[in-house]
């Protein structure tokens, strides 16, 4: 039988090892290095099992910049700091990067048949509105937006119904919402 201090240096020097090499697997992973050493730590083999099983996380952007992830598709980009709004490589949804605002989408006028397309903020979906319309619900989602014009530079826009602000995406400024 060990004494109780050698049987406590002996978990405590396998509990470091796994941890360590948990953590180095982690960190590899882009995972929480912290968790990761702590799996190990405590579960030894079990938790090294764990961190390999773990989805790789996302590579740290680089300086200067931040990953954000786009509000209808989820892809994620990074998106330079200073940026006011980012458009999203693969739905094109033109939107500012997380607390700056609200998604915003332009409504332009088709000559042909004096119909408005406009695009849903909450799914995408392309829509003929009548000139004149203050709110329209998207036929595909079924959700309601508001249809805003500039103050500042007259540009028509849907924007989320009850946001208490929306951005232009024309002149990009910030507007209270008309009531």
């Amino acid at each position: 039988m060990l004494p109780r201090m050698e049987l406590l240096t002996i978990v405590l020097f396998w509990g470091l090892l796994w941890g360590a090499v948990s953590a180095f697997i982690g960190q590899r992973k882009h995972l929480s290095t912290g968790g990761s050493f702590c799996w190990g730590f405590f579960l030894g083999l079990i938790g090294l099992i764990v961190v390999i099983a773990k989805k790789p996380g996302l590579p740290p952007p680089p300086p200067g910049w931040r990953a954000t992830r786009c509000p209808r598709c989820n892809a994620v980009q990074n998106v330079p700091n200073e940026a006011i709004t980012f458009e999203c490589w693969q739905c094109h949804l033109t939107t500012p990067p997380p607390g700056r605002g609200q998604p915003v989408a332009p409504r332009t006028p088709e000559p042909s048949d004096g119909r408005l397309t406009v695009l849903c903020l909450h799914c995408g979906a392309k829509l003929k509105m009548k000139p004149g319309a203050k709110r329209f619900r998207c036929a595909k989602c079924e959700k309601i937006c508001a249809l805003v014009t500039c103050p500042k530079c007259g540009a028509l826009l849907s924007a989320l119904e009850k946001s208490e602000q929306f951005r232009c995406s024309k002149c990009d400024t910030l507007h209270p919402m008309p009531h």
